[in-house]
């Protein structure tokens, strides 16, 4: 599966809304065993010419699957999980991907005054043993902690 992640976000500096814009664009790498997820090759901040080169069947299925406007410009991280059935990839809870945190916010992210903005891809593979949630419903600030209560983050 392919995300498309652009997470629109309205300010104040007390108030803040976000506003999910995912979208599935597809899929990749549908037929990878164990074998081939555990031996393939993590990349972090490298190009997609690099990571073709130096990557394996699903990090070039992933490239080769991506949209005409995803293949300039752009950051390639990637990260090998093998997980459980219930486990997580990562610490439970919000991730917030690519937000500036600049000194003056003491490393918290700046959503009032970012110095750049982003967009993400992300590509899953056997996202039915542990699924990654997705917010997508917009949210105000006040709705965070009722989500998070409700959902156990």
């Amino acid at each position: 599966m392919i995300i498309i992640s652009n997470i629109q976000k309205m300010s104040t500096k007390n108030y803040k809304t976000f506003i999910p814009n995912l979208k599935n664009l597809g899929s990749f790498a549908t037929e990878v065993d164990n074998a081939s997820i555990k031996n393939e090759p993590m990349f972090f901040n490298s190009d997609l010419k690099f990571a073709y080169e130096k990557g394996g069947d699903i990090t070039k299925s992933f490239i080769d699957n991506l949209p005409d406007d995803w293949k300039d410009n752009v950051v390639f991280d990637s990260r090998v999980h093998m997980l459980m059935p219930n486990w997580y990839p990562a610490i439970p809870g919000w991730h917030h991907d690519d937000i500036p945190r600049p000194t003056t916010t003491l490393g918290q992210p700046d959503y009032d005054n970012p110095s750049y903005q982003s967009e993400h891809i992300m590509g899953l593979v056997n996202a039915d043993i542990c699924p990654t949630q997705f917010i997508s419903l917009t949210k105000e600030n006040t709705e965070v902690f009722n989500f998070c209560d409700e959902f156990g983050i």
